[in-house]
């Protein structure tokens, strides 16, 4: 099979390279597909390798640091089909896999069935076979006339009836976007942001459709359409402002912890962690721990937790090799610290529509903390959203508010843990954060006991 990768993301967009044999991506020297290596740090050294045989594309990820995406999951080996698109790093440049016809093939069965057509009709009975199409046209046009004439009338008048439901069903939902909108207004401030823009959508839709004429098939059906969408979103906006979010956040806020992490490379990286258990065994995502090359060779770690300015020594216990989730240790604090509530491994629990929370430390900040004190309290920022999608291998979010950060936890209503929050990109009405599901967690958790 022939194919090619067009680049549409990043310092090298537009390049188009046709698959002749397997291509290198990465930022090495000798990749095949190479990005720029100052700016595009997303993308590992030897990132991914891309080919194509007689049964389509496939991609292996080289064990890259910030993962290889195909429309969007995250993929060890995945095949390619034409148009997918592959992301390299969760907020890396992208680019499409496409199939590719050999040039002539169609005009070569053309040239060949032409011939025998020509041959087996007369003038005369090409002239019969024109008229008799004339005629059948005629008909189909007088009939299609006809018909639109009747439905245009049945639309006009059950129009009336059908506006009068869909302004009631309005009505209804913008009373519940009022009553959200109070509730968070103060307390999430960027979803009731969101909130407002969506009720603001639906009210303006509804107005379109109280002036629309009945017979207007097509403007009618644009606005139905963006009335689906408006209260859709708006719908998904009230579950997440149905979070009881400080409830929470009370709950849990004190297990929580910067991380920070000095690679093998001499780079420092921050995220977050969370206790699992009262001897200050932590959770955090794997990728924070990989210098540039994608290999797992910490020089030392440290943590400090919500509302302290102590910083503790931690070290690596283990890293999953399928999922992006390790295991830190902090060895020399006396008694017990605050842990999370259990894992929640219920998938009948997690399905789309289901709000969820985050809490974590987006703005870490690279500087190594150069004592045991920082004299600077660590203030966590959290936000809601509600699950999308679910896949056994990963979660999808769509979040509301302050930006997720690599290893915060993914809470449910009671505080349990979702899973384990990996990377995301920004959309137009909020964040798409990508999250481990916990049960990869409760395994590596229960192979080091």
């Amino acid at each position: 099979m022939t194919a090619e990768i067009r680049v549409l993301s990043g310092a090298r967009t537009g390049l188009v390279i046709r698959l002749t044999g397997p291509v290198l991506v990465g930022r090495a020297a000798d990749a095949g597909l190479r990005f720029d290596p100052e700016r595009e740090r997303q993308v590992s050294s030897r990132h991914a390798v891309i080919g194509s045989d007689e049964n389509g594309g496939w991609v292996r990820d080289e064990g890259s640091r910030n993962g290889t995406f195909v429309n969007g999951r995250r993929v060890t080996e995945a095949r390619l089909r034409h148009g997918d698109r592959l992301r390299f790093g969760g907020e890396g440049p992208e680019i499409e896999f496409l199939e590719v016809r050999p040039v002539g093939e169609t005009a070569a069965v053309a040239t060949e069935t032409g011939p025998a057509v020509a041959r087996s009709a007369s003038l005369e009975s090409q002239n019969l076979r024109l008229r008799r199409a004339v005629l059948l046209l005629t008909l189909l046009l007088l009939g299609s006339t006809l018909l639109w004439m009747w439905a245009a009338n049945r639309r006009r008048a059950g129009w009336a009836g059908e506006r009068a439901l869909l302004l009631a069903r309005i009505d209804s939902v913008l009373a519940a976007g009022d009553s959200a909108v109070r509730e968070r207004a103060g307390e999430t401030e960027e979803l009731a942001v969101a909130l407002r823009e969506s009720r603001s959508e639906v009210a303006r839709v509804g107005r379109a459709l109280e002036n629309a004429a009945g017979t207007d098939s097509t403007g009618i059906q644009s606005l139905r359409r963006e009335l689906q969408s408006a209260m859709a979103r708006l719908a998904r906006q009230q579950l997440a402002a149905s979070f009881d979010y400080a409830a929470v956040e009370r709950r849990v806020r004190r297990g929580v912890a910067v991380v920070w992490v000095e690679n093998g490379d001499g780079d420092v990286v921050t995220g977050t962690a969370f206790a699992v258990r009262p001897d200050a065994t932590l959770i955090t995502a794997r990728h924070i721990l990989q210098d540039a090359g994608g290999a797992i060779r910490p020089r030392r770690i440290a943590v400090q937790f919500s509302d302290s300015d102590q910083v503790w020594r931690a070290r690596l216990i283990a890293s999953s090799a399928d999922a992006d989730i390790a295991i830190l240790k902090v060895d020399d604090i006396a008694g017990d610290v605050v842990s999370l509530p259990p894992f929640n491994e219920r998938p009948d629990t997690l399905g789309p529509g289901t709000p969820v929370a985050w809490i974590g430390f987006p703005l870490g900040g690279e500087t190594w903390p150069q004592d045991e004190r920082t004299g600077r309290i660590a203030r966590p920022l959290g936000s809601v959203g509600v699950i999308t999608a679910v896949g056994d291998d990963a979660i999808e979010v769509q979040g509301y508010g302050a930006a997720g950060a690599s290893g915060s936890p993914i809470l449910d209503r009671d505080g349990r843990i979702v899973g384990i929050l990996y990377g995301g990109r920004r959309e137009s009405s909020g964040q798409v954060v990508f999250v481990v599901p916990a049960a990869g967690a409760a395994r590596l958790l229960e192979s080091q006991r």
